[in-house]
C-alpha cells in the first residue's frame, strides 16, 4: 500500500483499477487537489468501518481523473457546513452512497453543490436547477451512470447504456445530440442506439432515470461521446497480381484510400501495413480494409488470390473455371472439354481426358501423363506449347481423319 498523504491511501486491485481511500476522522477539502488522486479510477470516502468526515471547506474538483467511481462508505460523510462549496466529478463518473453514508448540509441552501461533468446533479435543498436534493441522492443510493462505446466513427452506431442508482426500479429517457430535444419516451430499456451522423466532434448525451421511490425522483447521468471522422462509406479500391507459372504467391495492392496515418489490413485484425502493398500472399479470399489515424475502419472489399494449381476432380475446378494461363492444370478424374483451356502446365493423373474437336489446350511448359492417365485430342483439336524447352512425359493420342487413298492400276508394259 502506497501512502500519498497520512489520510490518502492507494492500492491496485488485480492491476486493473487504482483505488484511493480518504480516511481519517476529519479531512479538509482544502488539503486535497485532483493530483492527490492521480491514476485512481475509484475514490472511497472512508474505509467502511471508522468514522470519516470530508469537510468541504473549499471546492474539490476531481475532473482531471476522468470518469471515476466516487463511493461514500458506511460511517463516512461529506460535510458542506463550512461554506458554499462544490464537489465536481468528471464527465461519466458515478457516485454511490452506501448504507450508513451521509451528506451534511449545514444551512442546506442551494449553493452547496455536486456536479458530474457539466450537469448539476444535486444541491442540498434541490434548488438552483439541480436534478436532486441531497436527501433524494441518499435515498437513491447514488447517481447511476451512463456509458457508451466512445470513441466512434461517423456513420457508425453510438451505443448508450444506463446503469441505475442502487435503490428502486427505473424507467429511462435519453436525450442529447441526434435525439429528440425533449428526450425519448420513458421505457424500461436502459440502452439506446443512435447513428453518429454529421461531423466529427464531441457530443453530450444524457439519460433521465425515473425512480419508483416516493416522489419519483429523477437521477440524471451524462457522458461525452467523441465522434471521429470515419471511413465507413469508403470502400478500398484494390488490384491483385495473381500467381504465375514461376511464382506461387500473389500480391494485393490497395490503390485507395491513401493518406497520412492510414494503415491497411487483409484480415480485419492487423493494421500494421502502411504501404497498402501485401506481397507473398497465399491463395485464398481476403477482406481488405483501411483504418485512419482516428481508428475508423472502412467498408471491406473481398479479393481472391488464386491457387497456382487448378484441379479438375470430375465435378468442378478447385479454383473455378476457366483455369488461368498462370495456373498449373491438373486432372484427377475424367474430363471432356467444352471450350479452350490455357495453363502454365498440364498434368493428367489416373484420368481419361479428352480435348474435343475445335478446342485447343494451350500450355506454356510441360505436359505430363502419369498414373495410367490418358490425354486424347480428337480430330480438329490442338495442343499448343509456347516453351520450346518444355520436357513432356507420357503418351498423347492424336486422332486425325484422312481422305481415303485412291487405287492406281498401272498397265503392264508401262513404267512410271
Amino acid at each position: 500500500m502506497k501512502k500519498f498523504l497520512p489520510f490518502i491511501s492507494l492500492f491496485l486491485s488485480l492491476g486493473l483499477n487504482a483505488q484511493c481511500t480518504i480516511s481519517g476522522t476529519a479531512v479538509n477539502a482544502s488539503t486535497l487537489t485532483c493530483s492527490t488522486f492521480s491514476g485512481c479510477t475509484i475514490v472511497y470516502v472512508g474505509d467502511g468501518t471508522s468514522a470519516t468526515t470530508l469537510n468541504m471547506n473549499a471546492n474539490l474538483n476531481l475532473t482531471c481523473l476522468g470518469a471515476i467511481q466516487f463511493i461514500i462508505r458506511n460511517n463516512a460523510s461529506i460535510d458542506f457546513s463550512p461554506g458554499n462549496n462544490r464537489l465536481t466529478l468528471g464527465d461519466g463518473s458515478s457516485m454511490t452512497i452506501e448504507s450508513g453514508g451521509n451528506f451534511v448540509g449545514g444551512s442546506c441552501n442551494a449553493s452547496e453543490l455536486i456536479y458530474i461533468g457539466t450537469n448539476l446533479l444535486a444541491s442540498c435543498n434541490g434548488g438552483a436547477g439541480a436534478d436532486l436534493s441531497f436527501t433524494d441522492l441518499i435515498n437513491l443510493g447514488g447517481t447511476g451512470s451512463l456509458t457508451s462505446n466512445s470513441p466512434v466513427c461517423t456513420n457508425n452506431t453510438i451505443n448508450l447504456l444506463a446503469t441505475p442508482p442502487p435503490n428502486g426500479t427505473y424507467t429511462y429517457s435519453f436525450f442529447g445530440t441526434g435525439l429528440p430535444v425533449a428526450g425519448t419516451t420513458y421505457s424500461s430499456s436502459p440502452s439506446y442506439n443512435v447513428t453518429a451522423s454529421g461531423t466529427a466532434g464531441s457530443y453530450v448525451y444524457q439519460v433521465n432515470m425515473k425512480s419508483s421511490l416516493s416522489g419519483n425522483p429523477i437521477a440524471v447521468a451524462e457522458i461525452t461521446v467523441v465522434v471521429n471522422s470515419g471511413l465507413a462509406t469508403t470502400t478500398p479500391v484494390v488490384s491483385v497480381t495473381q500467381p504465375t507459372c514461376t511464382t506461387a504467391t500473389g500480391t494485393i495492392t490497395i490503390n485507395s484510400p491513401t493518406g497520412t496515418g492510414i494503415t491497411y489490413s487483409i484480415n480485419g485484425l492487423t493494421y500494421t501495413n502502411t504501404t497498402g502493398i501485401f506481397s507473398l500472399v497465399s491463395s485464398g479470399t481476403y477482406s481488405v480494409t483501411a483504418k485512419n489515424s482516428s481508428g475508423c475502419i472502412s467498408s471491406s472489399t473481398n479479393v481472391t488470390v488464386n491457387a497456382q494449381t487448378n484441379t479438375w476432380n470430375g465435378t468442378s475446378w478447385s479454383t473455378g473455371f476457366p483455369p488461368t494461363s498462370g495456373q498449373k492444370i491438373v486432372f484427377t478424374n475424367a474430363f471432356s472439354s467444352s471450350s479452350d483451356l490455357s495453363g502454365c502446365s498440364c498434368q493428367v493423373s489416373s484420368a481419361n481426358v479428352v480435348i474435343n474437336s475445335g478446342h485447343t489446350l494451350m500450355v506454356t511448359n510441360d505436359v505430363k501423363i502419369v498414373g495410367g492417365g490418358t490425354l486424347t485430342f480428337e480430330d480438329g483439336a490442338s495442343l499448343v506449347q509456347t516453351n520450346d524447352a518444355a520436357v513432356n512425359s507420357g503418351y498423347i493420342t492424336f486422332k486425325r481423319k484422312t481422305t481415303a487413298l485412291k487405287q492406281y492400276i498401272i498397265p503392264i508394259g508401262h513404267h512410271q
